[in-house]
């Protein structure tokens, strides 16, 4: 664990709970934690010094967010939250509390298994066009 409180894994300290467990929050409180664990994911991602914190009110690309940590990014909440999260809505300019409100609602209308479902569509995409079939 590094001294910002931000495993190597790219996982926050303060991991976040099971995404049944965030779906049976207060919406509010789940965009909350959400926000929070970003905040910690920015730390680790742009090396940003413990004396300063990532901005709640700023999108992501105004705080140094590029299209390599926006993939870095993706692959740790979808992994964590188990919702499709597209690289486009990282670099738009909602702020990062915006995007936690985004992903809280898209957390609760995906239900339990959508986590499943995604990896079987993406398991069944064929090799060499991207996962797309003709």
């Amino acid at each position: 664990m590094s001294e910002n409180g931000v495993s190597v894994s790219g996982r926050a300290a303060a991991d976040l709970p099971d995404p049944a467990e965030l779906r049976a929050m207060d919406a509010a409180v789940r965009a909350e934690l959400i926000a929070d664990y970003i905040c910690a994911l920015l730390r680790e991602f742009l090396t940003i010094p413990p004396a300063h914190r990532p901005s709640r009110h700023r999108p992501l690309r105004s705080q140094g967010v590029g299209s390599i940590t926006a993939l870095k990014l993706r692959r740790v909440l979808e992994s964590a939250l188990e919702v499709e999260v597209p690289v486009v809505e990282l670099l738009r300019d909602d702020t990062l509390q915006e995007l936690a409100v985004l992903l809280a609602e898209r957390l609760e209308l995906a239900g339990p298994g959508h986590g499943a479902a995604r990896a079987t569509r993406t398991a069944a995409g064929s090799v060499g066009t991207g996962g797309l079939r003709p």
